[in-house]
């Protein structure tokens, strides 16, 4: 394909020129060989998916003779697309929970006598807030003070010879929520190659902030048969960048946490 078309009403972004992409692609098991242009064409359908109007919405509808996982490259340039925004991060929707469950904390689990059966206090939880926090860069373990306050959009924890304010998402990125998953990666431990993704989608400006975070803004439906399944459909296709080889499932994710 040479470029996307563009009309007043679909409102399809314009791709520039497709650009070749410098690596090779088997799926299951075949011989590697240069991506063909369906490939090409899912992915970077993908990339120029985006559009600027947030408020239009839009449907489109792809139909192959195979059953060739098709949305799983359509993600793909999706995600590379993401990877070049400043504005796909999980930051801020990450702070908004760290503030919901310090008010938990200390408005109910902190005084609770009941550890912890909310269905039988009742109190609209499904599980218990235990006020503690650890900071991924010192791995040490902190607890809410009750000097914090969510409605002002303020986090503060004691620590030695004094106190840590947090009123910012930026700020927060680092603690994590007992055992929930973090959204950064430290010291850049389980981010993504800025070249893999870069060689997929020539010259796309990716941040390098973007291949550290993670981002729930790009969802992709699986397969009725469960989640096994497409893993294992999405496991099908591989990609090679010289000597590495990558399964498309693992291209699908924008970090792994390794805590």
């Amino acid at each position: 394909m040479s470029e996307f078309a563009s009309d007043s009403i679909t409102g399809f972004y314009m791709m520039p020129q497709t650009k070749e992409i410098q690596i090779q692609f088997s799926e299951n098991g075949t011989d590697w060989i240069h991506p063909p242009p369906w490939v090409i064409f899912l992915i970077e359908f993908g990339y120029g998916w985006h559009h600027a109007n947030l408020r239009q919405q839009r449907i489109a509808i792809i139909s192959l003779p195979s059953g060739t996982p098709a949305a799983g490259l359509v993600a793909l340039g999706a995600l590379i697309r993401d990877l070049t925004s400043l504005e796909t991060s999980d930051a801020i929707g990450y702070f908004e929970g760290l503030l919901r469950y310090t008010r938990q904390y200390l408005e109910k689990c902190r005084e609770c006598t009941l550890r912890c059966h909310p269905e039988i206090r009742r109190c609209g939880y499904l599980r218990e807030a235990t006020g503690k926090v650890k900071d991924l860069l010192t791995r040490k373990i902190y607890y809410i003070s009750e000097k914090s306050s969510p409605a002002d959009r303020k986090l503060v924890l004691p620590i030695e010879n004094g106190s840590w304010t947090i009123m910012s998402a930026e700020r927060a990125k680092t603690l994590r929520i007992e055992d929930r998953p973090p959204i950064t990666a430290v010291n850049d431990q389980g981010a993504l190659s800025s070249d893999l993704y870069s060689a997929i989608i020539k010259d796309a400006p990716i941040l390098s902030r973007n291949l550290r975070e993670s981002f729930s803004g790009l969802a992709l439906a699986g397969k009725s048969t469960g989640r096994r399944a497409s893993e294992e459909s999405y496991s099908s296709i591989h990609f090679r960048i010289g000597t590495t080889i990558h399964r498309l499932s693992e291209l699908l994710r924008r970090y792994k946490s390794r805590y």
